[in-house]
């Protein structure tokens, strides 16, 4: 699984989003980010958290990223 690198989604409901993976260190879980522009905190993003790595990997693996 790719971690702390963004990607940009090219198609589906989620196109043109970036998007990130991070663990959590606390939990021992994953965050997926999206956003429209991570450089700005203010862009349009939104995050998931998922308990283990094998269904964030599920996920991240359904959608057309370009790493």
């Amino acid at each position: 699984m790719v971690l702390n690198k963004v990607g940009l989604i090219r198609s589906g409901q989620m196109k043109d989003f970036y998007i990130k993976v991070v663990s959590d260190e606390d939990t021992g879980g994953f965050y997926i980010l999206y956003s429209r522009d991570f450089e700005n905190k203010s862009a349009e993003g939104y995050d998931e958290w998922y308990s283990d790595e094998a269904t964030t990997e599920n996920i991240v693996d359904k959608l057309d990223v370009e790493w």
